[in-house]
């Protein structure tokens, strides 16, 4: 034979330490999970007492702080370790990832005593957790789900039905996502409920394709009753919990994936350099190496994008844009790899005395959880092409309109001479001048913009008066009913309000690109809801969350 078959995976990994717990997976993957893997996924035997095992290990809780029971091990570590346990099987490898999601939204958003109360048994002592937000109307569209939290006293009673749910009937705590206001994104709050709670029950397990030892199933809340002690973050607050716990839940998706198609991979090179044909090795053929060679390169693009992701995230940097790159690659990465492993197999590859056809069965499923493809494609088109306006672009002169425009901080070196500050204590402030000693810029209102004049390109003050900032001046009215009528920021009478909401709209996103340290802040989120704001999702998640937490507009430096 002309070829070696499969080797390791040659990690780069931070330290020392690192690199003796990926051998430790190895070494209990080896002993533990791949003997077994073959066997009871095709019984559908969930292995329990493997996550029991990786309990004890402190597999469980790698990502989460020290303090609280955790491995204090950064994501780029932690999703190596993911692809390591996906590869042997994936029911462990995305069960690990779930439970990691489950514990998310109280390790980042629960008090010190809720924390302290709950996170080390969770975290390292034997239980197994679920994270509860899709339901049968509201898959992608999240924003809309019905499940209902209503109070009384200290007591929340949950009613609704949640769908899709991983570990649904079996899991010792949920992470919930119930509505407790209004409709839309702004109405929802996130809840830790045991999974022995009252009134609380799981529909039979679904009939899936692949992953048949990992039970996915319907939980009813008839009237699961639950202290506000168990209530995560603020009332109205869910919806940025669960978009925050999604992106560090696409990576370790994306992380399975890899570790799918990395097994899918092995098995047919370890096929291709034994099995003979024409006298000679398959894996000699010009075809098939080409076919390895794609394969191959597609795992490594994909691992490689994974954890640049990882790093930003543990680096404190914004990454969702590349969380949702990576989630999309690896598992498209994985369907094809996995389908050619089998194409390479030829008949024996059909057969399920081999585990290729059960990794291209499991692969399909990886492009629909923690969002689907199509949304993923989404949120980076959203990333890449929010309304933004170059400064190479920005006309100096009258703009083309007839009537004056908002116009972003970001643009103001294109118009005034100076980038300067975001947010002015009071309407007519002026930003100080730039480094390079030029003219201070123009007056900026409270919410940042500066106003351009069509007929000489000069640049004035908007007024943010008392009136706009409670929402009662008449431009707002008219973003709101969507009547014409003049107003504080220049939308003067005849240009309708859907028009002046779509200058705002643009002005504030905007305003969160322009701020490279995620520092944008306002007053009032109830202008939000006016701009229409409040229920787009992911690309200007940030900007909700922040407007939300009462803080004025900080400098961008």
């Amino acid at each position: 034979m002309t070829d070696h078959g499969p080797q390791p995976v040659e990690r780069q990994l931070p330290t020392e330490e690192a690199r003796d717990l990926i051998s430790l997976v190895r070494d209990l993957v080896q002993r533990e999970i791949e003997p077994h893997a073959a066997e009871e996924e095709d019984a559908g035997r969930f292995p329990r007492e493997v996550f029991g095992l990786l309990s004890a290990s402190g597999l469980l809780a790698l990502p989460y702080a020290e303090e609280f029971g955790g491995g204090d091990q950064p994501y780029e570590v932690y999703l190596q370790v993911l692809e390591e346990l996906a590869a042997a099987r994936l029911t462990v490898g995305l069960g690990v990832s779930v439970h990691t999601l489950a514990c998310h939204a109280l390790a980042g958003y629960g008090t010190k005593q809720q924390r302290t109360e709950h996170l080390p048994a969770m975290l390292g002592g034997g239980l197994l957790g679920a994270y509860c937000l899709s339901e049968p109307s509201s898959g992608s569209d999240a924003a809309s789900l019905r499940t209902r939290a209503t109070r009384s006293g200290d007591t929340w009673t949950l009613q609704g039905t949640k769908a899709w749910i991983t570990h649904g009937g079996i899991a010792d705590f949920y992470t919930v996502l119930a509505r407790t206001g209004g409709e839309g994104a702004h109405g929802i709050t996130a809840f830790l409920v045991p999974g022995d709670a009252e009134g609380l029950s799981a529909a039979p397990p679904e009939k899936k394709m692949g992953m048949k030892g990992s039970p996915t199933a319907q939980l009813h809340f008839d009237g699961v009753q639950v202290s506000d002690a168990r209530r995560i973050g603020d009332e109205g607050q869910g919806f940025a919990i669960a978009l925050s716990a999604l992106d560090s839940g696409r990576l370790g998706i994306a992380a399975c994936a890899i570790g799918v198609a990395q097994a899918a991979l092995d098995q047919a090179l370890s096929y291709v350099t034994q099995r003979r044909q024409f006298g000679r090795p398959v894996v000699d053929f010009q075809g098939l190496r080409f076919m390895l060679a794609d394969m191959g390169t597609q795992i490594e693009a994909g691992r490689a994008l994974y954890l640049a992701a990882a790093r930003l995230r543990d680096e404190g940097k914004p990454f969702a844009k590349q969380a949702a790159m990576a989630k999309l690659f690896c598992t498209d990465a994985a369907m094809r790899v996995t389908t050619d492993a089998v194409q390479l197999m030829g008949g024996y590859g059909y057969t399920a005395d081999f585990p290729a056809e059960r990794y291209m069965r499991e692969a399909k499923v990886l492009q629909i959880v923690e969002g689907t493809n199509q949304i993923q494609r989404m949120v980076v088109a959203r990333h890449l092409a929010r309304p933004r306006i170059p400064l190479s672009r920005r006309p100096v002169g009258p703009l083309s309109t007839t009537a004056d425009r908002p116009v972003p901080g970001r643009a103001l070196a294109a118009v005034g001479g100076t980038g300067g500050m975001l947010g002015a204590q009071a309407a007519g402030r002026r930003t100080p001048g730039t480094r390079t000693g030029r003219e201070p810029g123009p007056p900026m209102c409270e919410n940042g913009c500066v106003r351009q004049s069509r007929l000489s390109g000069s640049v004035s003050s908007s007024a943010a008066s008392s009136s706009w900032v409670s929402g009662d001046s008449p431009a707002q009215r008219g973003i709101l009913d969507g009547t014409p009528r003049a107003g504080a920021h220049g939308e003067p009478e005849g240009i309708p309000g859907r028009r002046a909401q779509r200058v705002l709209r643009q002005h504030f996103l905007t305003v969160e690109q322009s701020d490279r340290t995620g520092a944008v802040r306002a007053r009032h989120p109830e202008h939000l809801a006016g701009l229409g704001l409040v229920g787009i999702r992911s690309d200007i998640a940030l900007v909700i969350d922040t407007f939300q937490a009462g803080h004025r507009f900080l400098p961008l430096g």
